[in-house]
């Protein structure tokens, strides 16, 4: 087991030296088939990966938007309907060995949040709409939900004018990311 370890990592390093993509050796030490999220997310420490909803994660999931959401006991719903309302609206992912939980809702990326200054369809936009420079921020329908700055078109060129999300140390939003109850 250990030589084959070694010679995994080996390839992976040849490949990263030769600028080839490392093979997949990722599957050792990701998450197992029968390790469950909490488990993987306290022997890892920190895993950017957005994960969807699994059932054995709806009691701390329901725990966690009674807190954040404010009431409603919704373990007394239909676990079915439940279950396939929490596959479509919960996104998990590890940070510092802990389940991190964010619930998507309108304009509410779980995503890595893009902090980039220059957009290459922002910049389009402004050049192709001149009456787009009114002094009003853009739509996010036109920036993109997971965009960190806001834009305004000045001149017909895309200009920051502020930011939209303070930032966790993953880069990910930190108002809407919570901590997975026990």
């Amino acid at each position: 087991m250990i030589k084959q370890l070694v010679l995994a990592a080996s390839c992976c390093v040849a490949a990263a030296v030769s600028g080839l993509p490392a093979p997949a050796i990722a599957t050792r030490i990701g998450k197992g088939a029968n390790e469950d999220l909490p488990t993987y997310c306290a022997r890892v420490g920190t895993d950017d990966t957005v994960r969807e909803y699994t059932p054995d994660l709806r009691d701390r999931t329901l725990r966690a938007y009674e807190t954040f959401r404010g009431g409603g006991d919704a373990s007394r719903e239909n676990p079915s309907e439940l279950d396939a309302h929490l596959k479509v609206d919960a996104n998990y992912r590890c940070m510092d060995g802990k389940v991190m939980l964010c619930s998507i809702g309108a304009n509410l990326p779980c995503v890595k949040i893009n902090m980039a200054r220059n957009i290459p369809q922002i910049t389009k936009y402004c050049l192709e709409n001149p009456g787009a420079d009114d002094g009003r921020d853009l739509a996010l329908a036109i920036t993109g939900h997971d965009t960190g700055h806001s834009f305004q078109c000045r001149h017909g060129r895309a200009v920051v004018t502020g930011t939209t999300w303070a930032l966790d140390k993953r880069g990910f939003a930190k108002k809407i990311w919570y901590v997975l109850p026990d």
